[in-house]
């Protein structure tokens, strides 16, 4: 009602997006079809073949885990719990970024240094209200580090017409290293050490502007 029938509503990451219209009209059909079963069918009956939800269902906890296995050498290193403020390592964007170089100047001075998932929705959330704040406020210099495939990026700047920010594309551990495991990580970077760090319902103008006089 408030932004209109654009976007995507997230339901099935990126490989099928979806407008808030058609999400709404496959919710109410999904909502029919399940009245219709449970008005019109028994079920099925599984004796005999209990071996398929006693092995799937442990199986379907398992198989991430082995298919996808934590590092822990680079899960100590990188991912332990940070203390509030900490260096941020900027140079590494110069080194590894694939898409855009980032400005020389992102270790100078204060910047609010925003890290995002291109397919994560709460990312898209937080990229909405810094578009604003960078309209009211276009003195806040702000960036983003965004992490996807390349394809992802005009979605997502459709989405939240995002433009008037600059960004580059960083992927893999790079990405981790900086932003941690929380998406989205803004932080608040002054010298390049992170003094504060902001979900995306904590953004506030007014707050960053008394930061950035102080």
């Amino acid at each position: 009602y408030i932004n209109g029938n654009t976007g995507d509503c997230g339901c099935f990451g990126r490989y099928l997006q979806m407008t808030p219209l058609q999400a709404l009209i496959k919710n109410a059909i999904m909502i029919l079809m399940a009245i219709f079963l449970f008005k019109s069918y028994k079920g099925l009956n599984f004796k005999g073949v209990n071996f398929l939800f006693y092995g799937l269902v442990p199986a379907s906890f398992v198989m991430p885990h082995v298919l996808n296995y934590v590092d822990l050498s680079y899960s100590q290193a990188y991912l332990s719990t940070r203390d509030k403020t900490f260096k941020l390592e900027v140079d590494t964007l110069n080194k590894y970024a694939t898409v855009n170089l980032p400005p020389k100047n992102l270790s100078e001075g204060k910047q609010v240094i925003a890290f995002m998932s291109l397919t994560c929705p709460h990312c898209r959330i937080a990229a909405k209200k810094m578009r604003i704040i960078k309209e009211r406020n276009p003195k806040i210099p702000m960036y983003f580090v965004l992490n996807g495939d390349k394809e992802m990026i005009k979605p997502f700047f459709e989405d939240t017409r995002a433009s008037n920010i600059s960004f580059c594309i960083l992927n893999g551990k790079g990405f981790i290293f900086l932003a941690g495991t929380s998406m989205p990580a803004i932080y608040l970077v002054n010298k390049g050490m992170v003094e504060n760090s902001l979900s995306y319902f904590s953004l506030d103008q007014e707050e960053i502007e008394k930061w950035m006089k102080e």
